[in-house]
């Protein structure tokens, strides 16, 4: 998205604010929860297609899941924000379909689920019905929004669903993702209150309850916490706050790969952690 776009749509929300403010916090809670990529191209479709497994109903919208191979261990992939299973393509090639059963699952407004708007609740709450149906499992990976995700649900889970965490690239705080939205499009006070509002009026809490370090003091399930030093879009001391507030927790330390963390050797690293 061109630069200046954002900062004119938050003229126009700030404009909105001054005459409707319950109507211009809506328009922007839309906009900040509006992935603006993360659909299936024909590149996807051809390696996802013939992996689709069951699709689940929650709240309106259709949830899909995916499998593959049908090997004694068992991992679930979570992808991040504005992206969608194929994300995983290269890691889930790595894995022998003798060894693994791997399964993945599109949050809503991604790849194939429906819906075009999603949250860190929902990609949480579309990883918990998957785990409820295949779980426990051996591995369960994040990435992104996906990884915080991930340990939201450990955090929240009643019962044991996978025997280690690999979280990759992950965000910490909600609060983060209000001052980033906000200072890309420049909402005046008056809209960031209103949109924190509305925030807590649609989820129930309010943004500072979702911290993925609180989240990890609880965690008994070991995890492996992989991120790039000079990651852009989720800062290194993310990474170093959750190792430190999850008591049984790697940390491994990339340079140059990004938030992405598409290499090689981070395929085979994943793998050999599937395999311990």
């Amino acid at each position: 998205m061109d630069f200046y776009q954002p900062k004119l749509i938050g003229k126009a929300f700030n404009a909105i604010s001054h005459i409707a403010p319950t109507y211009a916090a809506k328009l922007a809670w839309r906009f900040f929860c509006t992935p603006l990529s993360g659909k299936i191209t024909s590149y996807h479709a051809a390696f996802l297609s013939p992996a689709k497994y069951k699709v689940y109903k929650h709240k309106n919208m259709n949830i899909q899941t995916y499998k593959w191979g049908n090997g004694p261990r068992k991992v679930v992939f979570m992808h991040g924000w504005a992206s969608n299973s194929f994300r995983w393509k290269n890691y889930i090639t790595s894995l022998e379909p003798e060894l693994f059963t791997v399964y993945a699952v599109d949050a809503p407004g991604h790849g194939y689920s429906s819906g075009s708007t999603a949250n860190l609740v929902l990609f949480k709450e579309s990883l918990d019905i998957l785990l409820s149906e295949v779980g426990p499992v051996d591995t369960v990976v994040g990435h992104s929004i996906g990884g915080f995700a991930t340990t939201y649900h450990l955090h929240d889970a009643k019962i044991k669903t996978a025997n280690q965490a690999i979280i990759m690239a992950s965000p910490g705080e909600v609060e983060d993702f209000f001052t980033f939205f906000n200072d890309l499009i420049g909402l005046n006070d008056k809209l960031r209150l209103g949109l924190v509002n509305h925030f807590n009026n649609i989820i129930g809490r309010d943004p500072s309850y979702f911290s993925a370090r609180r989240f990890a003091e609880s965690i008994d399930v070991p995890s492996f916490i992989v991120h790039d030093i000079d990651d852009l879009d989720a800062s290194y001391t993310n990474a170093v706050r959750l190792h430190t507030s999850w008591k049984n927790s790697e940390l491994h330390t990339t340079t140059g790969l990004g938030h992405h963390l598409k290499d090689e050797s981070i395929y085979q690293l994943i793998r050999e952690k599937m395999l311990n």
